[in-house]
C-alpha cells in the first residue's frame, strides 16, 4: 500500500502546468470576448454618430434652399458636397424643391405659392445612412421673401 501512495504523489508533477493552461484559456476567451464587444460598440457609435451627422447635413440643405431660393416659382434641384476646414469632404445633401402656385378663389389679383423642399443628407464615411426632411412654404405674393412653414417632416 505504502508503494501506491508513493507513486500517486510522484504523479501530481504536472498539476501546476494544467492549473496556468486552464487559467490562460479562461484569459485568452475573456480577453476576445470584452474586445469584440468594444469593437462592436465603437463601430455602433461611429453609425449613430454618423447619423446624426446625415439629419443636420439634410437641415443644411434646408437651410441652403431657403437662402438659395425662397420665393421659387419653377421646381429645381440642387446638389452640394460640404467640406471641413482641410478641404476634405463631410458629407452632401440633395434638395428638391417644387413650387406650386395657388391661385384664390375670391380674389384672382392675390396668388400664394407653395413650395415643397425635400433635403436628403448623407455622410462621406457612410454613404449608406440618409436622412430625409420635408418642408413645405406658403409663400404670399403680398410679402416678398416672407413664407410660413406648413409641414416639417423627418423621414429615416
Amino acid at each position: 500500500m505504502k508503494k501506491f501512495f508513493n507513486k500517486r504523489k510522484y504523479n501530481q508533477q504536472g498539476m501546476v502546468l494544467f492549473g496556468v493552461l486552464v487559467f490562460m484559456v479562461i484569459s485568452v476567451s475573456l480577453i476576445t470576448v470584452v474586445s469584440l464587444w468594444f469593437g462592436l460598440t465603437y463601430k455602433n457609435s461611429r453609425i449613430a454618430l454618423a447619423s446624426e451627422q446625415a439629419f443636420h447635413l439634410a437641415e443644411a440643405g434646408i437651410e441652403y434652399a431657403k437662402w438659395h431660393d425662397s420665393q421659387a416659382t419653377t421646381s429645381a434641384t440642387y446638389s452640394k458636397d460640404l467640406r471641413n476646414s482641410q478641404d476634405e469632404i463631410v458629407g452632401s445633401f440633395v434638395i428638391d424643391m417644387t413650387a406650386t402656385e395657388i391661385v384664390e378663389v375670391a380674389s384672382s389679383t392675390a396668388s400664394t405659392t407653395q413650395i415643397t423642399i425635400e433635403s436628403t443628407g448623407q455622410t462621406a464615411e457612410f454613404p449608406g445612412i440618409q436622412r430625409k426632411i420635408r418642408l413645405d412654404l406658403v409663400s404670399a405674393s403680398s410679402t416678398p421673401g416672407g413664407y410660413t412653414i406648413v409641414n416639417w417632416q423627418e423621414f429615416k
